[in-house]
């Protein structure tokens, strides 16, 4: 069992959720800051990544719990079908 799987076994649905929703906030706060903020008082780009790490581990660890991986899966292939199809469309703006 790998630490994911531990961590959705371990806690609860709201506490992941929690973990989750934090973490998207720590993410929104560095995206907004390295636009808003001038040049040397950015986060760094290590922070950013930092961030995205953390809210993509939080977000595995709640569909673990969830047992909606494969649910997700489709939605990202789906969305990706999306964006594509929007993305050939206006490829000229």
């Amino acid at each position: 069992m790998n630490i994911v799987e531990k961590m959705a076994e371990k806690f609860d649905e709201e506490r992941l959720t929690l973990k989750v929703a934090e973490e998207l906030a720590e993410l929104s706060e560095v995206l907004i800051k390295r636009i808003t903020r001038k040049e040397g008082f950015k986060p760094s780009l290590e922070k950013l990544i930092e961030e995205l790490g953390d809210v993509f581990f939080r977000s595995h660890c709640l569909i673990a719990k969830l047992g909606i991986h494969e649910k997700v899966e489709d939605r990202i292939r789906q969305k990706s079908i999306q964006v594509e199809k929007w993305y050939f469309e206006n490829q000229n703006l």
